[in-house]
């Protein structure tokens, strides 16, 4: 049975898409009652850029963070954290992937549905981001073309909630594009292969299955 999407986010993704949407260059402070310096705990986004750096932060620290323990200042065109984020930072998406996956733990985040139909357009670092024991399956399947995530996992023979937090990562890191009955597109027209791409299909699935 398909599961509800969590009614759970986090303030620092609302904090990182906002930063994203606006350009912004911002640092975001975290206190706790074991680490009161929280100037020496924080993650620095660079909004244009599209990168981060983090010090002395996880991403479970970061999730487990209460509004009341974070704090953001904007970062100045002279801030010196800024050159040192663009010559050692890592792309936005990585991070954003990571908190999704962590908050999902095989539930959809807000923004997906089970009904939607995805294709991957843009494959994961898998060297530098988490992954399931099946990911390169999955991301080899939903780069295929646009499936029901039901489907996939049928097709994958894995769990569906592992498909469900693949999909949640990769949505939130901004490497999938997701169709729905909402769009106006019936699923049976982009679940079902055409004649001519039905061989092309078993074998992709076959070399899945079997790897």
């Amino acid at each position: 049975m398909s599961q509800p999407p969590t009614e759970t986010t986090h303030k620092v993704i609302d904090l990182l898409n906002q930063a994203l949407k606006k350009e912004q260059d911002i640092k975001i402070l975290f206190y706790s009652d074991e680490y009161l310096c929280s100037s020496d705990r924080y993650l620095a986004i660079l909004g244009k850029a599209k990168c981060y750096l983090s010090q002395n932060i996880n991403i479970s620290h970061i999730l487990s963070s209460t509004d009341k323990q974070i704090k953001v200042i904007p970062l100045n065109d002279s801030a010196p954290i800024r050159k040192r984020a663009r010559k050692i930072g890592r792309p936005i998406d990585e991070l954003l992937w990571q908190l999704a996956f962590k908050l999902s733990s095989g539930r959809l985040i807000n923004g997906c549905r089970a009904e939607d139909i995805v294709h991957l357009a843009q494959w994961p670092n898998f060297t530098r981001v988490a992954r399931t024991p099946n990911a390169l399956k999955i991301a080899a399947l939903l780069a295929a073309r646009p499936i029901h995530l039901d489907i996939a996992a049928r097709l994958l023979t894995v769990p569906v909630e592992e498909v469900y937090q693949f999909y949640s990562a990769a949505h939130m890191a901004g490497y999938t594009t997701q169709l729905s009955k909402q769009n106006g597109i019936a699923k049976t027209e982009m679940q079902r292969p055409a004649d001519n791409e039905t061989g092309v299909m078993k074998r992709l699935m076959d070399k899945l299955t079997n790897s």
